[in-house]
């Protein structure tokens, strides 16, 4: 047994590749546990207070800007999504915006059928190495929609592909092929895509009308 504030400490980890042999991927890996707080140092976070009213303002331009255009695979990035990418600014932002203390990011169809929506990045406003990051947040849970809090390697900007640059997802939902089920993965070169190294699916229910934390150590 582990008390929950002890710290656990791995030496090695072991892998089988296609042949049966050990593959040895990491050494003398220190864990803390997520729920001992003490010690850590507050860096970087974002509680959307630009406005506590229901007036809509654009999201800190300083922390966030975006990823834009239809979202196809033939863009370099996506799954095929429906829905166009749009950039939320000043002039524009019924995407993504701010009110009521919170950050709103909004699927909207048009009177055509045309979907738009917002997919907001830090790349090349803030990276991390190691640390305890979370969000709390509420989820569409409409068919068709899949909402996804994720991290991908900073290095992806400067010529690295996918999944060589590596990707945690912290929180994917989509009711089309989980039902209730939240999950986290891993993807990298080991595996990916529908094959990830790492996946746990947690059941949740109420995730559109109730807060809950998701959060990656």
């Amino acid at each position: 047994s582990v008390d929950l504030n002890d710290s656990i400490e791995i030496t090695e980890i072991d892998f089988v590749d296609a042949s049966g042999n050990s593959v040895d991927i990491a050494q003398n890996i220190s864990f803390d546990s997520i729920f001992d707080a003490s010690g850590r140092t507050l860096i970087w976070s974002d509680e959307f207070d630009e406005s506590t009213t229901s007036s809509q303002v654009a999201p800190d331009a300083t922390k966030w800007n975006y990823d834009t255009g239809t979202g196809a695979d033939g863009d370099g990035w996506g799954n095929n999504e429906v829905e166009v990418y749009t950039a939320s600014t000043a002039a524009s932002h019924e995407n993504a915006y701010v009110s009521n203390g919170t950050l709103k990011i909004k699927a909207i169809v048009d009177d055509k059928g045309a979907v738009t929506s917002a997919r907001m990045t830090t790349n090349g406003t803030k990276d991390f190495t190691h640390g305890y990051i979370e969000f709390r947040a509420k989820l569409p849970t409409e068919r068709g929609s899949w909402p996804a809090l994720w991290m991908l390697g900073s290095n992806l900007s400067t010529g690295t592909e996918w999944p060589d640059c590596g990707e945690l997802d912290i929180m994917e939902y989509s009711t089309n092929f989980w039902g209730n089920q939240v999950y986290s993965t891993a993807h990298c070169r080991a595996g990916y895509g529908g094959n990830p190294v790492a996946t746990n699916g947690s059941a949740l229910y109420n995730v559109q009308d109730e807060w809950h934390t998701y959060a990656i150590d």
